[in-house]
């Protein structure tokens, strides 16, 4: 077996999942990866949720969602796994169609697999990292209340999610245009020569 092969394909299984507040999150990606790489731990890989604080306005969300009321703070979840002795950041927050994203001067962190040799970048800028225990006993906390926090988010913040994600999903329509365009180009050059 092929660990970094392994590990890649479950990496990119959730990140390339469609991320939709507040029913698939940061923390719905994470928990499954942890799953997936917890297979992993007789080949010596350890894994541990780190949790931090970030605010919804300084990611790169159009002016005009990011100025629906909302509650601004939040937490935001990504792994770290430790290989060979090192531990390393492991982020599979945004989907690649948000790679194509330049609003307001700033980018979403699209992260590729690369087989452990660096950390990844966290999904969101200038975090407060908590500390592993606090991580976990958060996210144990999450997952043992999940439906009720999610009830409770999206009475607070259901049309600000409802901006975000269909922000994601025209990004997505737009990543797939821009995807395929190239192609559609050299098939009409090719037919007309």
């Amino acid at each position: 077996m092929n660990l970094q092969k392994e590990l890649a394909k479950c990496f990119y299984t959730q990140r390339d999942r469609r991320i939709s507040i507040p029913d698939v999150t940061c923390a719905d990606k994470h928990t499954e990866l942890l799953t997936a790489y917890e297979t992993f731990k007789n080949a010596g890989l350890e894994v541990i949720y780190r949790v931090h604080n970030f605010k919804y306005d300084d990611l790169a969300l159009p002016k005009n969602v990011i100025a629906i009321p909302h509650e601004n703070n939040d937490e935001h979840v990504n792994l770290e796994v430790k290989l060979g002795g090192k531990w390393y950041t492991v982020d599979a927050t945004w989907p690649q169609e948000l790679s194509i994203v330049k609003e307001n001067g700033k980018s979403f962190s699209v992260n590729r697999w690369n087989n452990l040799t660096r950390n990844m970048i966290t999904a969101v800028a200038d975090p407060i990292t908590w500390s592993p225990e606090k991580s976990y006993e958060s996210m144990e906390n999450d997952i043992e209340s999940g439906e009720q926090y999610r009830e409770g988010e999206e009475e607070a913040n259901g049309k600000f999610y409802d901006a975000v994600n269909q922000f994601f999903t025209e990004t997505k329509e737009e990543y797939v245009r821009w995807r395929h365009a190239p192609r559609r180009l050299f098939y009409y050059l090719d037919k007309s020569l």
